[in-house]
């Protein structure tokens, strides 16, 4: 089963919790419950470069060693540029 992540954010999408809404109250198939509830995004104005920020300050509350996180920083934004919600803002 090939492995899901949100497409605004990059967080894993592993259990039915993880996703977030359609207008309809069914479970969106592409975003997670943090940015995307209701048909709608939960923060509309926010940035590529926040996101990248916010995810930047997650991977420092993860307890792994240091060389994960690093790993983990240095890729974060490449991974987020190309979710869909910010690859067609090029």
């Amino acid at each position: 089963m090939k492995k899901q992540f949100c497409q605004s954010c990059g967080m894993p999408l592993t259990q039915a919790s993880d996703f977030g809404t359609e207008k309809d109250g069914s479970q969106s198939s592409e975003y997670c419950h943090f940015c995307y509830q209701n048909g709608s995004w939960t923060q509309p104005e926010i940035s590529l470069e926040e996101t990248i920020a916010k995810g930047h300050q997650a991977i420092d509350q993860m307890q792994i060693n240091p060389l994960k996180k690093w790993f983990f920083k240095t890729f974060c934004g490449m991974q987020i540029k190309s979710l869909k919600r910010w690859s067609s803002k090029k």
